[in-house]
């Protein structure tokens, strides 16, 4: 393989991952603004979002913050850029699985199941690093964590 084939792909994914690291940089400073004097519980800064139970598969995975605090579930992922919130008193129940909406990286998620706006169930999951973790938080502050 010649070399002048492999350098631009090389040049683009190095290109890629500072990219991703800036982003990231950037959100936990504005997330860390927004949740300064709140009473954060656990946090992860490198969280991986399966998605919605009620949108099945289609929907995009992707990387972000997420915050608990004493009052909600708080997700905002990197790119596309957008933004979740999970009332702890909506929680109904947090479970372990390894796969969601047909996704899975083989290790333990953290899925939350929740009642929605409208008064339906839903459930959406994380890769973290310490799901059980983030299991108790939940159990401690929510009424239907546990």
């Amino acid at each position: 393989m010649c070399i002048e084939y492999v350098m631009p792909g090389l040049v683009a994914a190095v290109g890629l991952l500072l990219g991703v690291r800036i982003l990231r940089k950037k959100a936990a400073k504005e997330v860390s603004r927004e949740f300064r004097g709140r009473n954060v519980v656990i946090h992860d800064t490198a969280a991986n979002y399966f998605g919605l139970q009620s949108k099945k598969g289609k929907q995009i995975r992707g990387n972000g913050i997420l915050v608990m605090t004493d009052e909600e579930i708080y997700f905002r992922m990197l790119l596309p850029s957008r933004e979740m919130r999970i009332p702890l008193h909506r929680i109904k129940s947090v479970s372990h699985p390894k796969s969601h909406v047909g996704k899975s990286v083989g290790r333990k998620l953290l899925r939350v199941d929740f009642e929605d706006d409208t008064g339906r169930i839903d459930g959406a999951a994380w890769y973290v690093r310490d799901p059980e973790a983030w299991a108790r938080a939940i159990a401690t502050y929510s009424p239907g964590g546990g």
